[in-house]
């Protein structure tokens, strides 16, 4: 009791709720408005200044809010192109993809600005990268493509906006085939870079970590397949039958080195054909006198097959301390890319020029235009993109795109993303209010300047809401009378009374009154502010 009266006798305890209720107001309005900006990718911010200088040319009296509102409307629409554009459009687990998100190679072959044989690599002295769009079917269901002039077999069928990315070296003999498979002994062979101690303490080894990971994978983590078979007696005669068969592929997809430990993911592919519950081995036919029987062998119809996956990523092996060195292997290892995030970027020095970036610009500008609810700056097809356009950005921002920068993302999932600040151009400074038509790089587009008007007055305010309810104004409600509840209960026969908390409640009557009117005014003030 004498706690609370100390409390209540003081007006820092009023102000503490007060301030803490304030607090968490405002930073529900601004948490988000000092967020870092994270640097962008090239073509992202070739892009957002072509925009940029566009809506600066295209606001009378380059009046920087508008200009600004223009860009953020603009860089919105443009934002949505891949999700609702069908051209654009990639499945969930394309390889165009980096990782999960939309590339700005993806958009360069969709708008036709270049083609996936663009993209491959040939001739490199260390390494060749093929991108392949098409494939024979197997009739295992697994698929065939060419590389190099040899048949590589991979798993999915590849498209377009699919296709297999394979990795491969011209020198087709760069390890010795010997070394290049994995091998098992008691002790390490210092001929071999890789090595894992086996469960049964043999050492494996092999100089390619894809297939090291891969047979770790098959014979440590449940990656063997297996089959299993029944019989039947027929008059005396055994006949055996498969039951159920599965198989399973272990695809290294990636790898991470933390000091001489490597970690690599292993995807499991797991193929399970199973014989159908109605099946019956034994056909039986009456001859008149006698029924006869006969083994019913099962056909590829009577069985069901079904697939899963899983992905394998707690392997880990060492790294041989003693391994002889790069005499032995040179080259990296043929093998599968799972998507663009797993190229060397630097097999791609050729540089985009700025006639094929103005081409992608009006690909993606076209579609944002055409839009049923488009609010950006004006565009149309006789309006297009120049190269001169770009290359004056290119220069302003001092930098050369090549094909390297395709490979980057250009948003997350299917939205591509830009940035409301526009890079400063550093020689010459920028006139923070030009007159020559040109776009002020300094604007911050997150802190609008709108143009003043008259405050209306409170009576202004909610005279459309009298109008809309003038039975408001005849309301009356009604006093209410209430009192405080109390309860009694007989004990040691005397009655006692609970009614303490009446007396504190009168007490401080006026402080829970501050405090819940001063948060249903708060939120009065935010729901009318939201509208």
């Amino acid at each position: 009791m004498g706690v609370i009266m100390r409390l209540g006798g003081h007006s820092w305890y009023r102000r503490l709720i007060i301030c803490f209720i304030i607090s968490q107001f405002l930073h529900v309005q601004v948490a988000h408005s000092f967020a870092p900006i994270l640097g962008r990718a090239v073509l992202t911010r070739v892009l957002g200044n072509v925009v940029a200088r566009r809506a600066a040319v295209s606001v009378a009296a380059n009046d920087a809010s508008i200009v600004a509102l223009r860009t953020m409307q603009t860089y919105r629409a443009l934002g949505t192109v891949a999700a609702n554009d069908a051209r654009f459009a990639l499945t969930a687990k394309s390889t165009l993809r980096h990782v999960k998100d939309i590339s700005w190679v993806s958009l360069a072959l969709n708008s036709g600005v270049i083609t996936l044989s663009d993209l491959n690599v040939e001739g490199n002295d260390k390494v060749s990268v093929t991108f392949e769009p098409s494939a024979v079917k197997l009739a295992d269901g697994r698929y065939a493509i060419q590389v190099n002039g040899e048949t590589k077999i991979v798993n999915a069928n590849p498209s377009k906006n699919d296709p297999v990315i394979y990795q491969y070296s011209k020198e087709k003999k760069q390890i010795p085939d010997e070394l290049s498979e994995v091998y098992k002994s008691d002790t390490l062979d210092n001929r071999y870079k890789y090595f894992d101690e086996l469960r049964t303490g043999e050492y494996a080894q092999s100089n390619s970590l894809e297939k090291l990971s891969e047979y770790i994978s098959q014979e440590e983590w449940g990656g063997k397949g297996e089959e299993s078979y029944l019989s039947v007696n027929i008059d005396g005669k055994e006949h055996q039958y498969l039951y159920s068969k599965t198989t399973v592929e272990n695809r290294y997809l990636r790898h991470q080195q933390i000091g001489d430990r490597i970690h690599p993911t292993v995807r499991q592919t797991f193929t399970e054909k199973q014989l159908r519950y109605d099946f019956n081995p034994m056909l039986s036919g009456y001859t008149g006198e006698n029924t006869v029987y006969s083994f019913n062998p099962p056909k590829e119809s009577d069985y069901q097959i079904s697939t899963r996956t899983t992905t394998v990523s707690y392997i880990n092996f060492e790294i041989n301390p003693n391994w002889v060195g790069d005499n032995i292997q040179t080259t990296p290892q043929e093998q599968q890319l799972g998507s663009i995030a797993d190229l060397d970027l630097g097999l791609y020095t050729q540089p985009l020029t700025a006639t094929q970036l103005a081409q992608l610009f009006n690909a993606l500008m076209m579609s944002a235009a055409s839009q049923a609810d488009y609010e950006g700056i004006p565009f149309t097809s006789t309006n297009p993109v120049t190269a001169s356009e770009v290359n004056a950005v290119l220069t302003e921002l001092g930098i050369s795109p090549t094909y390297a920068d395709l490979f980057a993302k250009a948003g997350t999932g299917d939205k591509l993303e830009f940035d409301y600040n526009v890079s400063p151009s550093p020689n010459p400074a920028p006139n923070p209010r030009p007159n020559d038509g040109k776009f002020d790089e300094d604007i911050d587009m997150s802190e609008l300047e709108y143009p003043e008007l008259e405050s209306p007055t409170a009576r202004q305010i909610l005279e459309p809401l009298k109008q809309f309810f003038p039975e408001f104004q005849k309301l009356h409600i009604q006093e209410k009378g209430a009192s405080c509840p109390t309860w009694s209960f007989d004990a040691l026969n005397r009655t006692y009374t609970i009614d303490g908390h009446c007396i504190l409640l009168e007490k401080y009557r006026n402080l829970f009154s501050s405090v819940f009117m001063l948060i249903w005014s708060i939120i009065a003030v935010r729901r009318l502010l939201s509208a």
